[in-house]
């Protein structure tokens, strides 16, 4: 959230927390790393392991579903 007096700063002192922008970019990167390692996990790794990987994701984001 903005905050004129904090961000108004110069420095380290207005990076206090980032912003939605900052935020969105770190999760698109994370995204797409996760994606392209899977699918080289898959086509060119250990099958098992592949199919080990895509099912603790699957897993995960059922319980973290609202």
């Amino acid at each position: 959230m903005y905050n004129a007096q904090r961000d108004g700063k110069a420095g380290a002192a207005s990076n206090a927390i980032p912003s939605m922008g900052a935020i969105e970019g770190r999760l698109t990167v994370l995204e797409v790393l996760a994606a392209t390692s899977l699918r080289l996990l898959l086509r060119n790794g250990d099958k098992a392991a592949g199919k080990h990987a895509l099912s603790s994701i699957r897993k995960a984001m059922r319980q973290r579903a609202f």
